[in-house]
């Protein structure tokens, strides 16, 4: 298949799911890649695995002042994007490509690209434009009344992108049944489950247990970080937290092997996050024979086996506190659940399962 790849992703889990997209489908396909200036190519470079990169500059920067900074930037948002991805989707089907894949742009979710291509498409939604859907980040800022309306307004205004941009694919894929859900209600179309996958031969069992609890996330309460902290609190000092976090940095999560021996010697996972659509960090961790201790939240619920390969517990410290304790007096039991995590992981999520279904996925349409 010849096929035309985009992306403007930030450091994160969604460009983990490209860079092992890209980087399968380039071993029997001819993949171009399209690209804006504002993605992120330093976290997994993608440019590599494909024949030609065509590269197309945006940025958002505003030399105004003030809200009309602010003004500035949506009107570059709203209008000069869409302007270039109707150039991009153009010189897509001037290259007479089987078919397009494509990711999130970082601004709109769901791409612009998407309304304008003749070639027919595949969205891979790792998750809908969040803050128009999630109470925990909605605008809570203490601002004057005009700039609250205006959030307010510019945010109905970046759902409606969203979910026009994203209906216009000719299919939709998601990497769990949880995301598949939203998806259902938000766009009202039907979504193909793709599962996420790991690096077994890079993300397994290489260092002596620590007493030490893996957090992955920044400091936010979408996160989860906040429950982290009062988890270790409640513990009296015992198991100090080792937290990773995007972008680059000294905690910086860029290189794999250093990442695969923090989840080695970590005692246990915590994946704490609000609404996970899929949750990479959780199959990473028992790949790396670590239990994970998740809230009975989003995409966990599909990825750990309660009581098995780590707990999925409620939103409650003291809660999760009990059960670490439990792992601390049982270690037997820790090594148990960590040998049947990475069994579980190799059996259901690696990433040539989720290359090969993406593969067959894009030939059927491709056919049609």
């Amino acid at each position: 298949m010849k096929i035309a790849m985009f992306h403007n992703l930030p450091a994160g889990g969604a460009k983990r799911f490209f860079y092992e997209a890209i980087k399968y489908l380039s071993l029997k396909n001819h993949v171009d890649l399209y690209i804006l200036s504002t993605s992120e190519e330093d976290f997994l470079n993608t440019k590599v695995f494909s024949k030609k990169v065509y590269l197309y500059k945006f940025n958002l920067n505003s030399v105004y002042p003030g809200f009309l900074k602010r003004l500035d930037i949506d009107y570059k948002n709203f209008f000069s994007l869409r302007n270039i991805h109707k150039n991009i989707a153009r010189d897509i089907d001037s290259r007479n490509y089987d078919v397009v894949l494509t990711w999130a742009d970082r601004f709109t979710e769901s791409p612009f690209l998407l309304r304008y291509l003749k070639t027919p498409s595949v969205y891979s939604a790792m998750e809908l434009l969040r803050i128009a859907y999630e109470d925990i980040l909605s605008f809570q800022e203490n601002v004057s009344i005009h700039k609250i309306l205006y959030e307010k307004f510019t945010r109905n205004i970046r759902k409606q992108i969203d979910k026009n941009n994203a209906r216009s694919a000719t299919r939709i894929l998601s990497p769990s049944k949880f995301t598949t859900k939203q998806i259902k209600k938000a766009y009202n179309k039907n979504a193909v489950l793709v599962y996420g996958g790991v690096d077994i031969k890079m993300f397994k069992k290489t260092k002596k247990t620590e007493n030490k609890l893996l957090f992955m996330g920044g400091e936010t309460d979408q996160d989860g970080y906040p429950l982290a902290k009062s988890i270790v609190d409640k513990l009296g000092g015992k198991l100090k937290l080792t937290q990773l976090d995007f972008p680059k940095g000294k905690a910086s999560i860029n290189n794999d092997r250093i990442v695969s021996e923090q989840y080695s010697s970590a005692l246990v996972s915590l994946c704490l996050d609000y609404a996970e659509p899929f949750g990479l960090k959780a199959i990473e961790s028992m790949a790396c024979e670590t239990p994970v201790l998740a809230v009975n939240d989003g995409g966990y619920r599909e990825s750990v086996l309660d009581g098995k390969t780590g707990y999925l517990l409620p939103r409650n410290a003291d809660i999760f506190v009990k059960k670490i304790q439990y792992l601390l007096k049982y270690p037997h039991l820790r090594r148990k659940m960590g040998v049947l995590g990475r069994n579980h992981v190799m059996e259901y999520f690696t990433w040539q399962k989720h290359g090969k279904n993406l593969e067959n996925i894009l030939s059927d349409l491709s056919k049609t």
